[in-house]
């Protein structure tokens, strides 16, 4: 009851100060409103409360006071699971954590600053802490709540990157805000504003429905139409990521993941190296590592790359390979493939430093133009997207490249895209990848990218062995043309001037008999890998998928292929990466 009343204390000063404002103008009376949206979320709280008060004390108090700023001033005494506690001193680095090896009650007895947490999900383990005369809540928390912070998600977003920051929600419709507001009751939200038309003069808008505008507010945006309403609200002079960013329905799942990977067990006894990667897409959407890891790190629509860089998202999945579990990584990883191969005991536990934009490389992945068809990726030639979309994704692109570690072009042709020679000639990096059909990687053209970087990467997408499959897969290409220019960049990488030279290549049923000429090729010019991908169905395909992919047992050529890779030891050299070896040789 102490809680309850505790709440209906902050309760009354909300609503004084409202009643108060209710004798001045009109848009005092919205305030009121608005004000009034927070008076019945609170009081939707309190019944909960009540209802509950019978039932689960251990509920009470967590629907009540529980976030992530109550915690900030007080110190949280660890106790349990070793792996458990690293994981939480990791991902809540801000909060003032300390290992203890038993409970001592006298530690937290009338200290109100001072609780345990009980690193254990099996409470059963714990059951004695009643024989301790502990309170839940007020001496000690289970692993559970201090997770739980999560899924009040933007309060936690808001209190760990603003800071003090007051929040006015804007959305489409007011059912949207009050939505965000129910499930957020703890967040400094000072009001609520319903837009209808992001046409409007939104500075003017604001000013007309608010009263007091506080000093340096945040706007979280809600709406169904998040590319007019981030133009609009920069057009007014607002800054994506400083000034405002837009909800993401997939921060939801921010609890239930971080509770995945710490209740997860150790996958592989290997450190990660290619987590600082990322694609940007032509979507908006910034995917990390290899793009098939399980979520995407967020949206330039919604918030700035600086931000989504080192967002919770981000710290939740970079957390997964710190501890090594890996759970939201692809089956198909080169870095895991290779350590169940040389798999290792004597591995340690990395020291958590999430990256910065700083320590990135982002492939501008939104990049199309290309100057073939091939059957595994279009069935016709295609110009950039000169959208407005894209023009919005490739500015905020080339906006953030002199903060990034550095930038790639892995989609496309980087030689016949207006877009890709822009991020060229405005890269200040000194470092870059390139995926090219090699059709234009000839001496003029490879002097003219050494000319602007000391580090360059050139991976070449080879898809055949012979000449009748190549051109019949890469349509506009000729095969003698590419490996002319794939063993003159194999001189320039053998000299030391070109920094990595590799080969892609898409494994299809029109080809997989030509793998190992494929090989002989890429050895002969001295690449430093051969990669070889499962064919990826596209729209512009027809027919049943399942005729071309020889890694679905339903295709014809399929135990043709799995005895052709398990019958030839050259696939498990080590400069040979195959998807899904492990399970193909297990067939």
């Amino acid at each position: 009851m102490r809680n309850i009343r505790a709440l209906i204390r902050k309760l009354l000063n909300i609503i004084n100060p409202a009643y108060r404002a209710a004798s001045a103008t009109r848009h005092q009376l919205t305030l009121v409103q608005n004000d009034m949206e927070r008076v019945k979320a609170s009081l939707n709280a309190i019944m909960y409360v009540v209802k509950t008060t019978s039932s689960d004390s251990s509920t009470i108090w967590k629907s009540t006071n529980l976030h992530y700023s109550s915690l900030l001033n007080k110190k949280l005494l660890l106790i349990g699971n070793e792996k458990y506690i690293c994981d939480l001193i990791d991902f809540f680095d801000g909060l003032n954590f300390e290992k203890r090896s038993e409970i001592i009650p006298s530690e937290v007895y009338g200290k109100e600053n001072t609780l345990y947490v009980i690193c254990d999900f099996n409470k059963l383990n714990y059951s004695y802490i009643n024989e301790l005369v502990l309170t839940h809540g007020t001496d000690y928390l289970w692993i559970d709540d201090i997770i739980g912070i999560l899924d009040e998600s933007e309060t936690f977003y808001t209190q760990v990157y603003f800071p003090n920051r007051h929040i006015i929600l804007l959305g489409d419709n007011s059912k949207m805000t009050q939505d965000i507001l129910k499930s957020n009751p703890n967040m400094l939200t000072h009001s609520l504003l319903e837009i209808n038309d992001w046409d409007v003069d939104l500075n003017s808008f604001i000013k007309d429905n608010i009263v007091y505008i506080p000093k340096e507010p945040l706007f979280l945006i809600h709406t169904q139409r998040p590319e007019i309403a981030q133009k609009s609200m920069e057009k007014a002079g607002y800054v994506t990521g400083k000034d405002f960013y837009l909800y993401d329905s997939n921060n939801v799942k921010w609890s239930k993941m971080l509770r995945e990977t710490i209740k997860c067990e150790l996958l592989e006894n290997m450190t990660c190296t290619i987590n600082i990667r990322a694609y940007l897409h032509s979507s908006g959407v910034l995917e990390s590592c290899c793009g098939r890891i399980a979520e995407p790190l967020g949206s330039v629509f919604n918030n700035s790359l600086e931000n989504i860089v080192i967002g919770p998202m981000a710290r939740i999945l970079y957390l997964s390979t710190v501890n090594r579990t890996y759970c939201f990584c692809s089956d198909y990883c080169k870095s895991l493939e290779r350590a169940r191969l040389n798999f290792s005991d004597n591995v340690n536990r990395i020291k958590f430093q999430l990256p910065d934009l700083s320590k990135y490389v982002i492939s501008a992945a939104y990049i199309r133009a290309c100057n073939l068809y091939c059957r595994t990726c279009r069935n016709e030639i295609l110009d950039d997207d000169m959208g407005e979309k894209n023009l919005y994704i490739h500015q905020t692109y080339l906006n953030a490249m002199p903060q990034m570690g550095g930038v790639e072009v892995t989609t496309g042709e980087l030689l016949v895209s207006k877009l890709a020679l822009e991020i060229i000639e405005l890269d200040r990096s000194r470092s870059i990848g390139i995926i090219t059909n090699g059709t234009m990687m000839n001496k003029k053209n490879l002097e003219y990218l050494l000319e602007k970087y000391d580090e360059l990467k050139i991976y070449f997408s080879f898809d055949a062995g012979t000449k009748e499959t190549f051109e019949y897969i890469r349509r506009g290409a000729n095969f003698d043309t590419v490996v002319e220019n794939l063993e003159l960049v194999g001189k320039y990488r053998r000299t030391g001037r070109i920094s990595a030279l590799g080969v892609y290549c898409v494994v299809s049923r029109s080809n997989f008999r030509e793998l190992d000429k494929i090989i002989v090729i890429g050895r002969k010019a001295g690449v430093d890998f051969i990669e070889f991908k499962r064919i990826i169905e596209r729209s512009h395909m027809e027919g049943d998928f399942s005729e071309s992919d020889v890694f679905d047992p339903r295709n014809p050529d399929y135990l043709e292929f799995v005895n052709l890779v398990k019958n030839n030891s050259v696939f498990t050299c080590n400069d040979i990466h195959f998807q899904d070896l492990n399970e193909l040789l297990e067939v």
